[in-house]
């Protein structure tokens, strides 16, 4: 709820937790051969060796199901949009909580600030944690950040000044949680709407007008 909309005055954040089980569903079977298939057939035409992406090499099948773990995790969040061009390149491993933090602190400073004003004290990064780890047990957890490579993808928020998108994954428990934060401009966001108004009242203006 805290992060559903948070008005900071300049700048309103935006941001979501939705927890997932990897366990496959009947459709989810057949999406996740389908994916095994394209992953090995893009491997077999060029060379996805990023060393931070989901593993090492993805020739492995541990590595692969990490992959296609995380890109089912994109179709139950938007199940009506057609994740299968993702690529491993896009994925990032996270070196710990750590690294996490730092990224969390730099840019949730404000919202931080807001939490402990409103909750006698307490840290939202300390909740957040509690939260994550009731779930997943963070301790056994792999973190990776997802950057896409097109405008086109619906994880890259229209009008954002940022957005981060971190999957919290445990292979023992076969739980992901997604946690996608994005910051937007109250001014832009009124200069739109002043737009839209002037619009109206010249719309109201021009009505009875035989043009």
């Amino acid at each position: 709820d805290f992060f559903s909309h948070l008005n900071l005055g300049e700048r309103t954040i935006r941001g979501c937790l939705e927890a997932y089980s990897c366990k496959h569903t009947g459709t989810d079977k057949k999406l996740s051969l389908s994916l095994d298939y394209e992953i090995l057939d893009y491997l077999g035409k060029s060379s996805d060796t990023d060393s931070s992406s989901p593993a090492d090499s993805l020739l492995s099948r541990s590595s692969r199901k990490t992959l296609i773990y995380l890109v089912l995790t994109l179709y139950h969040m938007y199940p009506d949009y057609d994740f299968s061009a993702v690529k491993a390149h896009q994925f990032f491993l996270e070196e710990s909580w750590d690294s996490f933090k730092q990224t969390f602190e730099t840019y949730m400073f404000e919202a931080s600030k807001e939490w402990t004003e409103t909750n006698e004290g307490g840290s939202l990064l300390e909740t957040l944690y509690k939260a994550l780890d009731e779930v997943l047990k963070l301790a056994e957890c792999e973190i990776y950040s997802y950057d896409p490579d097109s405008d086109a993808d619906l994880l890259v928020e229209t009008g954002a000044i940022w957005s981060f998108n971190f999957f919290f994954y445990n292979r023992k428990l076969k739980r992901i949680v997604s946690f996608r934060f994005s910051c937007f401009s109250n001014l832009v966001a009124d200069g739109f709407l002043m737009d839209e108004i002037s619009n109206e009242e010249d719309g109201e203006i021009f009505a009875d007008m035989d043009i």
